[in-house]
């Protein structure tokens, strides 16, 4: 069985998604129901600062990646050896 890389792209394109989501009511929650002080909007900037740093890193490591590559099946070579493995 081979598969492409960017199959691995669908389960992060859907975490990133969900994440998204939970930002967002995080981030309403934070402005609508947070004290209007300095240490909410610290921790809004904070939030914000480190979601952008996350984001930013992890396009820098999968940009160059060739997302067309096909994978093969290791299994196959793994358990067709020589059979000198004994338990």
């Amino acid at each position: 069985m081979t598969f492409q890389l960017w199959h691995f792209l669908i389960p992060y394109g859907l975490f990133v998604a969900l994440f998204v989501v939970f930002a967002i009511i995080d981030v309403v929650h934070m402005v609508k129901f947070g004290t209007f002080g300095m240490v909410n909007y610290v921790a809004l900037v904070i939030f914000l600062a480190g979601t952008a740093l996350m984001f930013w890193s992890t396009a820098q490591l999968v940009a160059p990646v060739d997302w067309t590559q096909v994978i093969g099946s290791i299994g196959a070579e793994v358990f067709r050896g020589s059979g000198s493995v004994g338990l």
